[in-house]
């Protein structure tokens, strides 16, 4: 399902073959085909936030595209904190998407939070161990030792060996490779 996402998300940014590739390179991850044979949340977070990007590409004029960006938000969170990451990629599309703004968002913020709470229960019936859950768990990947956070460029160099270890190494250079096309292309 994971490929077949991103096949999709692909194709509406940049056409068939970008989809195929993106799906191509899913599909033979290491990371991605590792994860997918244990019993992980990862997997299902990986399905319900390229979802939402698609979801967030049809923000717009329709009140409809920000309740369903919304729910897609709230179920990604419900899976795994990190899925709340969706929230700054939305308010960017709605600000820079026609269409109501400000009912946009509060519907979009609504339908997060009642689709989280509808599929995370424990959230309001135990707050206290479920935020100490959200601690521990950032506390894992962000904190040193000492139990100080970790600057985001003290993480760059571990950031950057799960990028190549994850993608593989040829998605790696063909990822920098588009990179360079892409800010090459700005520039002129």
């Amino acid at each position: 399902m994971g490929c077949a996402a991103v096949y999709v998300l692909g194709r509406l940014l940049a056409g068939p073959a970008v989809g195929l590739l993106g799906a191509l390179l899913v599909a033979v991850s290491p990371l991605a085909v590792h994860t997918a044979h244990m019993v992980r949340p990862d997997v299902v977070l990986q399905l319900f936030v390229t979802i939402g990007l698609i979801a967030l590409l049809r923000v717009g004029p329709r009140l409809r595209q920000d309740a369903l960006a919304g729910a897609l938000t709230g179920l990604a969170t419900a899976v795994k904190f990190s899925g709340a990451f969706l929230v700054p990629s939305y308010l960017l599309q709605r600000a820079l998407a026609p269409g109501p703004r400000l009912k946009g968002v509060l519907l979009a913020a609504a339908a997060t939070v009642a689709v989280f709470l509808l599929a995370t229960p424990y959230a309001l019936i135990n707050a206290r161990e479920f935020v100490a859950g959200v601690h521990t768990q950032v506390g894992h990947h962000y904190e040193d030792g000492e139990g100080a956070f970790t600057s985001g460029l003290g993480m760059a160099p571990a950031y950057a060996l799960a990028w190549v270890r994850g993608l593989g190494l040829p998605a790696a250079l063909l990822a920098l490779g588009g990179a360079f096309v892409v800010l090459r292309a700005d520039a002129r």
